[in-house]
C-alpha cells in the first residue's frame, strides 16, 4: 500500500483490532508496563523474546573459542548516549569493579552503545560491536550468559523479556522516566523497599542502590551466592513482595483499566482485571466502584447494587481510593454519598 488512507476501509469493517483503539491516523501502543501489570494480575503468561535458531547457533560458535567450559560469561552493556546522559554508564566505577573479577573464573564481554560504537572507556576487556547493531544477536548472547549487567536503559528489555539473567543498576535519577514517582506510578515498584518486578524470574533483578563500584560488587556477590552456577529452568517469579507493592499494583491496574473503559468499549479482560484486583485486595474500593458501574451499564442491576452497597460499607469504614476523574471518581471515595447516588441511579433503571 502506498498510503495509510488505503488501509482505512479495512479498519472500518474490522471487528477486532489490536491494540484496542488503534487507527492508521492515530497509532497507539498498548501492553507496555501498565498493561503488562494488569495482564499479570489476570494470570496471563508473558510472551518471551526468542531469537531464530540460526542466531543461537551463531552465538554458540562465537563463544566456542572465547569462553571455556570452566568460565562464566558476563556481559556488560554500556549506555553512552548523547541525550539523557544522566542515565549513561559510570564507566569509571564499572572499570574499578570489573578489575576485581578473577579472569580464570569469568569471561567479560562489553557491549558498547550504538551511539559510540568504538569507544573503549573500559579498557582491558573484549568488546562485541555486532551485539550493539543486531538485536537478535544481542538477545541470543544475553541468553547464553551467566549474568548480564547494565544500567537502566533500553537493552534491559531484551534481557528481561527473554528470561535472561540480569542485574539492572542505577534505576533512579533525575530523568523524568526514572524518578521515584515514575517507578511507583508507572512500574508499580517502591524503590525504598527494593521491590522487584513480580512477573520476572528471581535471577532478574534491579539493584536499587547507587551506581558505585562498591554497590555493583555487593549486588554481584549476592547474585553469585544465590546462583553459583547457571540455574535449572524454570525458575520462580519474584511475585508481589509487600503490601505497598500490592497497593501500587492495584492502583496501576485500576487506572489502566479505567482509561481503557473511558475511551473504548468494555471488554472481558477489563472485568477480569478488576476482579483480579479484588482477589488481591478485597477492600480495594475503586475496583468495586468500577465493576458496579459496568454491571449497571450492562443491565446486571442486582450485581451493581451489591457492589455499591459494598462500597458504602467500605467508605464508612474509612477505605478510599485514588482520584480518577475520567470515570467519575470525583473524590477519593471517602464520602459514601457518592455510592448512595450510584445505587439510586441503578435502582431507577430497574423501574424502567
Amino acid at each position: 500500500m502506498q498510503s495509510r488512507g488505503e488501509i482505512s476501509p479495512i479498519f472500518e469493517n474490522a471487528n477486532h483490532v489490536f491494540p484496542r483503539g488503534y487507527t492508521p491516523q492515530m497509532p497507539t501502543i498498548d501492553y507496555v508496563r501498565l498493561g503488562q501489570t494488569s495482564a499479570y494480575l489476570r494470570g496471563e503468561r508473558r510472551t518471551q523474546f526468542r531469537e531464530p535458531p540460526e542466531y543461537t547457533r551463531m552465538i554458540q560458535s562465537f563463544l566456542a573459542n572465547r569462553v571455556k567450559a570452566d568460565k562464566k560469561l558476563i556481559t556488560v552493556t554500556i549506555r553512552d548516549a548523547p541525550y539523557n546522559n544522566q542515565r549513561n554508564t559510570n564507566c569509571s566505577e564499572w572499570r574499578t569493579f570489573l578489575k576485581t573479577l578473577n579472569p580464570a573464573e569469568y569471561k567479560v564481554i562489553i557491549i558498547p552503545d550504538a551511539f559510540n560504537l568504538w569507544s573503549r572507556k573500559i579498557d582491558g576487556f573484549e568488546y562485541c560491536e555486532i551485539a550493539s547493531e543486531n538485536i537478535l544477536f544481542r538477545t541470543a548472547l544475553y541468553r547464553q550468559a551467566y549474568l548480564n549487567m547494565q544500567t537502566n536503559q533500553g537493552p534491559c528489555v531484551a534481557a528481561f523479556h527473554s528470561s535472561s539473567p540480569i542485574i539492572m543498576y542505577g534505576p533512579v535519577n533525575i530523568d523524568p522516566a526514572a524518578t521515584e514517582t515514575w517507578w511507583q506510578k508507572m512500574e508499580s515498584l517502591e524503590p525504598e523497599e527494593g521491590n522487584q518486578y513480580p512477573m520476572l524470574k528471581v535471577n532478574q533483578r534491579i539493584a536499587w542502590g547507587p551506581e558505585t563500584a562498591e554497590n555493583i560488587e555487593q549486588e554481584f556477590r549476592k547474585f553469585t551466592s544465590d546462583f553459583p552456577g547457571i540455574p535449572k529452568q524454570p525458575l520462580k517469579e519474584h511475585g508481589i513482595q509487600s503490601g505497598r507493592q500490592r497497593q501500587l499494583t492495584c492502583e496501576a491496574a485500576l487506572e489502566y483499566t479505567a482509561e481503557k473503559i473511558n475511551f473504548h468499549q468494555v471488554m472481558q479482560e477489563d472485568i477480569d482485571t478488576l476482579e483480579a484486583i479484588l482477589r488481591l485486595d478485597d477492600k480495594f474500593i475503586g475496583a468495586r466502584h468500577l465493576l458496579g458501574m459496568i454491571a449497571s451499564d450492562i443491565g446486571q442491576y442486582d450485581t451493581a447494587i451489591k457492589l455499591f452497597d459494598d462500597c458504602i460499607e467500605l467508605s464508612n469504614k474509612g477505605y478510599h481510593r485514588k482520584t480518577i476523574g475520567k470515570v467519575r471518581f470525583q473524590s477519593d471515595g471517602s464520602n459514601p454519598i457518592e455510592y448512595h447516588i450510584l445505587k439510586a441511579e441503578t435502582l431507577e433503571k430497574t423501574m424502567i
